[in-house]
This record gives C-alpha cells, sequence and structure tokens, in this order.
C-alpha cells in the first residue's frame, strides 16, 4: 500500500461501523467491511482518531494522545476468549440503526468489561490477550502455558510508555469524578508529583490494572484487524489530531509541554480565524505547544506519538498541517464581541496588545520537528492535511519533507477558474469528494441547486453540470472522452437499465468519476458519498458542539452491487 501508487479507497470511521451494541466496534462487521473493500478493489480503508473520544464524542479531543478508544473492543472476541459467557451478548440495548447511541453503548460494555477484567485476573480465559505480551506462540486455537502473574502489564506498559500514565488519569478520574485534573482535590496528585502519584497508584492498583486490561485488549485485537486487512491487500489511514484536550492525561503529567500555567488554565487557546464555514472564526479552546520546549526535548514527545500511531497504521493523516508551519494563538477568555470592540478602541493599546486580544498568528520549528521524523520513522507514510487558506511556507514545508497533501472537490468550485478544477490537482495529493467535516455530496448538491436561484451566486452551477455531463455515460461528451476502448467482459459504459438523466444519484457518480479521474494518486471517498446518503449523514459540523460524530451505516447497503461497481470505477480510472 503506497500513496505515490495511483489508488483508491474510503473513508469511514470506526463508530460508523454497522453490528450490535448501538456502535461500530474491531469484530466481525471490521472485517466484513474490509472483504467489500477488498471485493470494490479499493486499496485504502481511512478512520478518524482512534483516541478516547470526548464528551461530545469528538474523536479530535481526546484525554488521551496514545490510548485507544476501548469502546471499540469486540466483545464476540471477549466471549470467545472465555472471559464472557454467550448470554452476556445474547441480548443487547436497541437503538436507531443509522445513529450511534455512545452513552448507551459504553453502559452496556462497560459491564461486560468489568466481568471480563475479573475473570482474566482470575486466570479464567483470555489466554490470546496474555501471550501477546509474554512471548509464547499462540495460533489461535491451542494454548499452553503462561499464567497470569502479573507480568503481563509490565510487559505492555514497558512497550508502550504511555499506558501506566494514562491507566493511572482514569483511576484518578474515577476516584474524584473528574476527567478535568484541575479541579483534583489533593494538590500534589493534581500538580502530578512523584511521591503524591507513588501512594495514591498504590491504593489505585486494581482499577490501574483495569484500564491497562483494557488497553492490552484493545491493541491485540487491532492487530489482529490490521492483518487481516493487510492480507487482503488494504492499508489503513490514521489521524492524528494536532492538538490535545486540556482534560488529558499528557496535559496532566506533562504540563510543561502545553502552555498552561502552574494553575492548569490556558495561558492562550488554539482557533482559527474566520473561513467559509465559520465567518466569526472557531475557538478550540485547546492548549497550545510550548514549541521552545519540545525543541529543547528533541521532540521526543511527537515523535513517540507518530511512533505509536504508525504501530496502527499504514499511512497518517496529520490533522491542521498548518499548524505545523504556524499557529494561530487566541485569548483564552471568550470575550463577547462588544467587549472586545470596547477593548480595540482604547488609543493606548499597542499593536502587540492588539494582536493578542484578537488573535495572532505565532511561527513554529517546522523543518526540525520533521527532519527529526525522518530520521526515526524513514519509511514512514503521512499526509499532510493542507486545507485551508496556505502561506507558501506551508507549501515549501509539505514539498520539502514530500507529503501529499489534499484536495476536496467540494472546494474545487469555490473560486472558479471556467475549467475542471479536478485536472490541476497534483499527482502527489490525497483527492475526496468530501471529509468528515463537510457535508455529504447529496447535501452540497441540493445546496449548489439552491445557490442556483439567487442573484448573488456562489457557484457557476451551469459550468459544474457541463463538466459533470462529460462523465454521464450514455451522453455525447462522455462518448468523445472515452472514445472506442474495449471494455472488458464486453460490457457497456452506459449504465445498466438507465437512460443518461440529471437526477441526484446520477450527479453524484458523476462528481465521484471526476474524482477518480483526477490526477491526485490517491483517491479516497466518504462511504455517505458512495452510498449517495442525505445531509442526515454528516459526520460533523466545524464549530458546533452538538448531533456530530453519530452517523452509521447500515449494514444492507454493503451489496455486491455497490461493490462491483466501485471495483469497475477502480478500473476504469485505473487506480487498481
Amino acid at each position: 500500500m503506497n500513496l505515490n501508487e495511483r489508488t483508491s479507497g474510503i473513508l469511514l470511521h470506526l463508530s460508523s461501523l454497522p453490528g450490535p451494541h448501538c456502535c461500530g466496534d474491531l469484530g466481525k462487521i471490521a472485517r466484513r467491511f474490509a472483504d467489500f473493500l477488498a471485493q470494490a478493489g479499493q486499496k485504502w480503508w481511512q478512520m478518524l482518531p482512534i483516541n478516547p473520544i470526548d464528551e461530545c464524542f469528538s474523536p479530535y479531543s481526546s484525554i488521551s494522545a496514545f490510548a485507544g478508544d476501548p469502546l471499540y473492543i469486540d466483545l464476540d472476541d471477549l466471549c470467545e476468549q472465555g472471559l464472557l459467557d454467550p448470554e452476556d451478548i445474547a441480548w443487547g440495548p436497541v437503538g436507531p440503526k443509522n445513529h450511534t447511541a455512545y452513552h448507551v453503548a459504553r453502559d452496556y460494555r462497560s459491564v461486560r468489561w468489568d466481568k471480563a477484567f475479573r475473570r482474566f485476573q482470575a486466570n479464567r480465559g483470555g489466554e490470546k490477550y496474555r501471550v501477546a505480551y509474554a512471548g509464547t506462540a499462540y495460533d489461535g486455537a491451542t494454548y499452553e502455558g503462561a499464567v497470569y502473574d502479573g507480568t503481563v502489564y509490565e510487559r505492555f506498559a514497558a512497550e508502550n510508555s504511555w499506558a501506566r500514565p494514562y491507566a493511572l488519569f482514569c483511576a484518578l478520574a474515577e476516584k474524584y469524578g473528574t476527567q478535568d485534573w484541575v479541579l483534583w482535590p489533593d494538590e500534589a496528585v493534581r500538580h502530578a508529583q512523584p511521591e503524591a502519584l507513588r501512594a495514591v497508584a498504590g491504593e489505585l492498583a486494581e482499577r490501574i490494572e483495569y484500564h491497562l486490561f483494557l488497553q492490552l485488549v484493545f491493541d491485540v485485537q487491532w492487530q489482529e484487524l490490521r492483518r487481516y486487512c493487510n492480507d487482503r491487500g488494504i492499508g489503513l489511514i490514521g489521524d492524528v489530531p494536532i492538538y490535545v484536550s486540556r482534560q488529558s492525561v499528557e496535559t496532566w503529567s506533562e504540563t510543561r509541554l502545553f502552555q498552561i500555567d502552574s494553575h492548569g488554565h490556558l495561558e492562550r487557546v488554539a482557533g482559527v480565524p474566520g473561513d467559509s464555514f465559520n465567518p466569526e472564526g472557531q475557538r478550540w479552546n485547546s492548549p497550545l505547544y510550548r514549541w521552545d520546549v519540545h525543541r529543547d526535548d528533541g521532540y521526543a514527545w511527537w515523535t513517540a506519538r507518530l511512533v505509536n500511531t504508525l504501530k496502527h497504521f499504514d499511512a497518517v493523516r496529520l490533522d491542521h498541517f498548518i499548524g505545523f508551519y504556524n499557529y494561530f494563538s487566541m485569548p483564552p477568555e471568550n470575550m463577547p464581541k462588544e467587549e472586545r470592540e470596547a477593548k480595540l478602541q482604547d488609543p493606548h493599546l499597542t499593536p502587540e496588545e492588539k494582536a493578542k486580544l484578537l488573535g495572532e498568528w505565532i511561527i513554529v520549528p517546522q523543518d526540525a520537528l520533521f527532519e527529526k521524523i525522518r530520521r526515526v520513522l524513514p519509511d514512514s507514510q503521512f499526509i499532510a492535511e493542507d486545507l485551508g487558506v496556505l502561506k507558501e511556507g506551508v507549501i515549501e514545508l509539505r514539498n520539502k519533507f514530500g507529503f501529499p497533501g489534499m484536495n476536496v472537490f467540494q472546494f474545487g468550485f469555490d473560486f472558479f477558474r471556467g475549467d475542471d478544477p479536478t485536472i490541476h490537482w497534483e499527482p502527489n495529493s490525497v483527492v475526496c469528494t468530501g471529509t468528515h467535516d463537510t457535508p455529504p455530496l447529496s447535501a452540497w448538491l441540493e445546496e449548489l441547486l439552491l445557490d442556483h436561484q439567487l442573484d448573488n451566486r456562489r457557484w457557476n452551477w451551469d459550468a459544474i453540470l457541463s463538466m459533470l455531463k462529460s462523465f454521464i455515460g450514455g451522453t455525447e461528451e462522455w462518448k468523445n472522452r472515452f472514445g472506442h476502448e474495449p471494455l472488458p467482459d464486453g460490457r457497456s459504459r452506459d449504465w445498466p437499465g438507465e437512460a443518461p438523466s440529471f437526477d441526484k444519484k446520477t450527479l453524484i457518480r458523476a462528481m465521484i468519476e471526476m474524482t477518480m479521474h483526477s490526477p491526485g494518486n490517491t483517491a479516497v471517498f466518504p462511504m455517505q458519498d458512495i452510498i449517495a446518503a442525505g445531509p442526515e449523514s454528516r459526520m460533523n459540523f466545524p464549530g458546533h458542539a452538538e448531533n456530530n460524530w453519530c452517523w452509521r451505516l447500515d449494514e444492507d447497503d454493503l451489496t455486491d452491487d455497490l461493490a462491483n461497481t466501485l471495483a469497475y470505477l477502480t478500473w476504469l480510472y485505473r487506480r487498481k
């Protein structure tokens, strides 16, 4: 699986997989989806971050930059390993088919995690998980040796240095009733003083082992899924959020790496100025890095983070790549607009004070970070999520290290030049119809049609439609573009049983074909676009905290006809 080769794939997060228990997971349905991808001729499965989600269900704001979310653990596998009984998972909560019910899913699963952990502690099942870090072969059917003596956790924690601080953080959050470590009553624990942590770790030993157990199980199940995918020629693309949550193990245990004061309060916060998503800008309320401290540490934290991510994925998308060139620093207070404007009228305000009040762009180390990463991970594959208004320095940084950038079909018509924007995309790029932050093509198409009725139009619908006609079977433009090149098995290029038309599904397929046809080496499509799902399938609306990250795929949509159609398009546009 190589980003330099002409390939294609699908974007679908684990939580969006169908299946029982109100949330997708690493079990049978994940392998079923991998089989679908293989049948469809796809080479990539792109996911969102797999770290524990926050209270708004966002995978981009996690309590850990390293841990996996236990929510994705396959309960069937725990049953097969003897850690659960069949009746434990014979029934489950019933929820909407196309909506992830995170709270219900976690409540249901956590009861079963507790039982599995108790059995594991008592050496009653779970041999596969023990031997994964005990150096004993396990062939999936027979097992001899290695009983639990405590060393399994020690081995896992030794190979994953983030694991024990994470497990302690989770145990402390349970003890104090909040993940917001600033509110923890014990000052010494709040400041992560070693002696205090050693004392409280003894008190919480069992809960620490519980959280280590969940991470061990997640790790073993993940590696099995990755091997299953790789054996079928499918690579996994992961995602590294540029920032971490303020309520995270990293900001608590390694506060010096962030712009956080001695009381745990943010000195400045991350965000972006106004854009097409949010004209007023976005305040992410994420802690900013102290890049000088990272530099003095030799970028050890960032290197460890990417090494850990590449244990799980074959390629990694670097979220908000602009932030590796410069970042937008905002004041921590979400000041009302009227108050801010009043302060700006102060005649004694210096240019520096004004910039800090409004937000300011600050340069970061850039080359040194990626030079270190290249030395440690010379063969790694990274994708620069370079969407937005780019400064020349961002492009130079991306090109210096050979990272493919991203091109989004929907964005290609925002600054329309009169010809097909997709033909101008660089070969060394990842091209897509949309991302987790954009509306599905179905909803975007509705926006185009509504815009066409306005006097002051944003998009040139007539020109876009003319381009799409070139990708609609049966039209003269389509026939002329392909000429008389023979197809395999004597198949017609026309859509079976359909006359040329411009209904929504036909236009969406034409948009997919335009993207497939582009020069970009790697084409990735949100699953919502592949099945022409409606606006309710949007994964995230940036700047809105509610009603995001909840869409789920219906297993009935994974049909042979759909897989064969995708395989045909993959062949047609030379993406095998």
